[in-house]
């Protein structure tokens, strides 16, 4: 059986379709010929995929996708100049590699059994000072408004970062490696001035 509104294959029974969200006829209605309201169709179009975990990939299919993601992220290290990427790989199985001033990695990362690539790049420590805490957080949102694509800054812990996480199914190739050069773009091209405006980064912050 085929999704009338995008024909993806779905299994008997589903009453709704896992890409598009569109309503499916039950084997009952099917059988009658009965209709759907009118306007069935629209309400759910615009509703967020239902995947069952009878839908989700197997552990064997993550398996050769992450196997595949990783080929990809040393496909681009050895691009960039490091000649064995594999011996830059962390016990947590995260890429690490340098571009210009910022420290970068990339992981291919599972939740709730989707594969995403969490590419990150280290900026900056947070001031000592605790009066920069504010300004350089509401700089950090302003420059989300500016930034383009799929990278973003923030905090995590006591660090700021240059982070993008995308799903795998969504990207093609170029798009992958693209999401990674953007991220150490990024923290390359921000780390000095926000050092140069926050800087007192050498002092260990007191915890609260």
């Amino acid at each position: 059986m085929n999704c009338p509104q995008c024909n993806t294959p779905v299994r008997s029974g589903a009453r709704f379709c896992a890409r598009c969200g569109t309503t499916l006829l039950s084997g009952a209605t099917q059988v009658s010929g009965e209709v759907p309201p009118e306007g069935a169709h629209k309400r759910t179009e615009d509703l967020p995929p239902t995947i069952s975990a009878a839908e989700q990939p197997s552990p064997e299919v993550l398996a050769q996708h992450r196997a595949a993601a990783n080929t990809l992220i040393n496909d681009f290290l050895r691009e960039g100049g490091v000649a064995d990427p594999e011996s830059q790989i962390d016990e947590e199985g995260r890429h690490h590699f340098t571009f210009g001033s910022a420290h970068c990695r990339a992981a291919i990362v599972e939740d709730e059994g989707q594969l995403y690539l969490h590419a990150d790049a280290f900026v900056m420590k947070l001031p000592s000072d605790k009066e920069l805490i504010v300004p350089l957080m509401r700089e950090l949102l302003e420059l989300n408004l500016m930034l383009r694509g799929a990278v973003r800054v923030g905090i995590s812990g006591e660090l700021v970062i240059a982070v993008a996480i995308r799903p795998l199914e969504e990207m093609y190739r170029e798009e992958f490696t693209s999401c990674i050069f953007s991220v150490m773009s990024v923290a390359d091209q921000i780390d000095d001035m926000l050092l140069e405006k926050y800087g007192g980064t050498a002092k260990q912050r007191q915890s609260a």
